[in-house]
């Protein structure tokens, strides 16, 4: 079952690094040893990704994996285009025994930049 209302805010054009707890059905740490992720922002569930990490491309670092903890790790330019606004973004977990579960749903509020780097 995902964790809903994962919902953080940030400024547009920020660095960010994202901590995430990722746990099983029964509220036990699920082991992230071997396991792929992906991360996506979007305007809503139904539009394409806006922002896309993943453990392959470098952009999701698990922290440690049998705690289930890891890192959405974003950069300026994932978000410096974008419109200040609410977001949705999502987590999947594709573990090492080739299970799929979205492991977190919530909203990015993005606040506008006064400077622009």
């Amino acid at each position: 079952m995902p964790a809903l209302g994962q919902n953080f805010t940030m400024v547009a054009g920020d660095t960010a690094e994202i901590d995430f707890s990722i746990f099983d059905h029964a509220g036990v740490p699920l082991d992230l040893t071997g396991a792929k992720i992906e991360w996506q922002m979007a305007w809503t569930a139904s539009t394409p990704a806006l922002v896309s990490k993943s453990t392959a491309n470098g952009g999701v670092n698990v922290t440690n994996p049998q705690a289930g903890q890891l890192k959405v790790l974003l950069a300026h330019a994932d978000t410096s285009g974008l419109f200040a606004g609410a977001y949705y973004h999502e987590t999947k977990v594709l573990d090492s025994q080739g299970d799929v579960a979205t492991a977190a749903t919530g909203t990015v509020t993005l606040l506008p930049a006064l400077i622009k780097s």
